[in-house]
């Protein structure tokens, strides 16, 4: 166990429901022609992978009993791949600012902190 730094319990603390204070990201990936299978189950087989390299990818943050002192890192044994890689999508005509729109959305929800 780790203990959180300073700043990292700060945005854990100032985070409200209304007031997410998570980072994200958005790749978007153009397949070969040739390519067969499931992008999603390649991805997390390649992550999957490679967790073990950065143990930082399992951490979650655990608050400490009756809030005495900084919440400690904990690392999971187990990655919920399912929960965190997800298909969803856009309708017609699957423009960029819906994409936009659909991922603003998505980022506006709090993170789950029983998941690293």
């Amino acid at each position: 166990m780790e203990k959180l730094s300073i700043s990292d319990s700060l945005f854990l603390y100032a985070e409200k429901d209304d007031t997410p204070l998570h980072v994200g990201t958005l790749a978007i990936v153009e397949l070969p022609d040739d390519f067969e299978g499931s992008f999603r189950d390649k991805f997390v087989e390649m992550f999957d992978g490679r967790i073990d390299e950065v143990p930082m990818l399992r951490w979650k943050a655990v608050e400490q009993p009756l809030n005495l002192g900084y919440p400690v890192w904990v690392e999971q044994e187990e990655m919920d791949w399912d929960y965190h890689v997800r298909r969803t999508s856009v309708p017609m005509p699957g423009n960029m600012e819906q994409l936009i729109t659909k991922i603003e959305k998505l980022h506006m929800q709090k993170l789950d902190r029983n998941h690293p």
